[in-house]
């Protein structure tokens, strides 16, 4: 998620005249219903990112006959194979960042196949192309870098915004989601879904203020229209920047009736992450504890503080300062996951757009070509010189961060 000041401006301004909008009609889930409704009346498609009864999808034992089977558990001589996971984090045009390190990976011949995927925001737009492999790059590094803002969205008229659900018309940014999610792409995920593989994207759901996980492999595997579209939906979703970017409805149902969930950008709750909150992943590794396991964290933005003058300016405090939250929430939840990793025992990897980065002569302007190539090359050029993973995060040994009990490894 990332603001400029004419976003702003546009936010504030709707702060005052908000009651002028004109809502379209939807029928919002009852609260005593909120944990009962289904999207296209199907159980464990997704779950909620802060409950410590994790189910969603068949995982498990049955995850772990389904990689056997493909091939992905074990090596010809009975050894385990690595399991390689990745995680995606919000950014907005940032996600140009993500997008060269994966193609650099690519082109380095060292990129996995990785058992698990997790994206939200601009990363769960990543995180498709990340996980079916290489045979989409071309894909991903055409949104990042050839993409600009007028082909994603235009600004409405001041009024037209005020009596509409976004600040701007983004019927283009949709028709490109919806053209890229094709049968295809929704096939090929179904099979890695089937070879126990995950691919999960995280939305919020405004209306009981709550992160939704969703399995896009179980959703993929319907192989229905409507599958189609809820699959295109929570991408749109979890990429929405909530007054940006219209919110995205979510047909559900219960005992036959239809509801509509209010669903936004997945960087409202959460900039990245692996399983829910409350969940510990150490007793679900224990079944084969030999098994290495690696975990990759691309923070597509700043972890460090960096210095900028700040005007004495009504939009330019309200803008550092929100970009300042954005970081430190981000901090938060890479801190979060290192916790459960270093737990877990498993190799804890790193990136983030460093404050080597020069930006000084680049637009800040939201989805700006030039920018996005520079940080596109930035990304794949850290990969190239071998200095882009760190083991853990910065200022993790510091004082500043004292104050986190990090665990030792049993």
């Amino acid at each position: 998620m990332q603001l400029n000041k004419q976003y702003l401006f546009f936010l504030l301004s709707l702060l005052f005249i908000s009651g002028c909008s004109t809502v379209p009609d939807y029928t919002p889930v009852p609260e005593h219903l909120v944990n009962k409704v289904e999207p296209m009346g199907i159980p464990e498609i997704r779950a909620w990112g802060d409950v410590n009864d994790y189910v969603i999808g068949t995982y498990g034992e049955t995850v772990l006959a389904r990689q056997d089977a493909a091939g992905l558990l074990l090596n010809e001589d009975g050894s385990f194979k690595e399991a390689n996971m990745l995680t995606l984090s919000g950014g907005g045009e940032n996600g140009a960042f993500g997008a060269g390190i994966l193609k650099a990976w690519s082109d380095s011949g060292s990129r996995p196949e990785f058992l698990a995927v997790t994206g939200i925001s601009t990363g769960a737009i990543i995180s498709v192309f990340a996980f079916l492999g290489t045979d989409y790059d071309d894909q991903l590094t055409s949104f990042y870098t050839s993409t600009d803002a007028k082909d994603l969205y235009v600004k409405k008229g001041f009024l037209a915004a005020i009596t509409s659900l976004s600040l701007f018309d983004t019927s283009q940014f949709e028709s490109k989601v919806r053209d890229t999610i094709n049968p295809e792409l929704l096939s090929r995920t179904a099979e890695a879904y089937g070879q126990g593989r995950i691919l999960l994207i995280g939305t919020t759901n405004l209306d009981v203020q709550r992160m939704a996980i969703w399995d896009m492999g179980y959703i993929a595997s319907q192989g229905t229209p409507e599958a189609e579209k809820l699959f295109e939906d929570i991408v749109l979703a979890s990429a929405s920047i909530p007054g940006m970017f219209p919110a995205v409805p979510v047909n559900v149902e219960y005992e036959g009736e239809q509801y509509q969930e209010i669903h936004v950008d997945g960087g409202v709750v959460r900039q990245v992450f692996l399983l829910p909150d409350e969940i510990s992943i150490t007793p679900a590794l224990l079944t084969y504890p030999e098994r290495d396991r690696n975990l990759f964290v691309i923070r597509n933005g700043e972890f460090k503080a960096s210095y900028k003058q700040t005007e004495l300016k009504l939009l330019s405090i309200t803008g550092r300062s929100i970009s300042t939250l954005l970081k430190y929430q981000g901090r938060g939840d890479v801190m979060r996951l290192y916790n459960k990793a270093h737990e877990a025992n498993m190799n804890f990897n790193m990136a983030y757009i460093d404050n080597d980065f020069e930006r000084e002569d680049l637009s800040s302007d939201s989805f700006e070509k030039e920018y996005m190539q520079a940080l596109f090359d930035y990304g794949y050029t850290k990969f190239q010189l071998g200095n882009l993973w760190k083991a853990k995060p910065p200022g993790i040994d510091s004082k500043e961060l004292k104050f986190l009990k990090i665990s030792e490894k049993p």
